[in-house]
């Protein structure tokens, strides 16, 4: 129990960005940070401090992996997953989405309660 609650503190401030393009050669760090910069520009209509934490999962041809994100900001947090609906009407970045970083448990949890 005390383990997932240092997990659920630890992700507090990350979001996790789906369907993001992996981009390919060198300097992918740099090419994810300018794409999540624009997106939640989109997202939050202003500049939003943040760091790329990681791709999630191991690498697979055809498979694009999801971006963790810690944000610098709580209300950035909540002033982007309340604003992740302006994605769908965005030419660029409609099939992208966004939501908040969850632990192992809590996204079981979701799945029992989506059946």
């Amino acid at each position: 129990v005390v383990k997932e609650l240092s997990d659920i503190e630890a992700k507090r401030l990350n979001i996790v960005l789906f369907g993001v393009p992996e981009p390919t050669g060198t300097a992918q760090r740099d090419k994810d940070a300018q794409v999540v910069d624009s997106i939640l520009e989109v997202v939050a209509e202003k500049k939003v401090k943040f760091e790329i934490k990681n791709r999630m999962g191991a690498k697979e041809d055809g498979k694009v992996r999801p971006i963790q994100v810690r944000l610098k900001e709580g209300s950035d947090k909540e002033l982007i997953l309340s604003g992740s609906n302006k994605l769908k009407g965005h030419q660029h970045y409609k099939r992208i989405y966004i939501q908040p970083d969850r632990t192992a448990s809590q996204r079981e949890l979701m799945k029992k309660q989506e059946d």
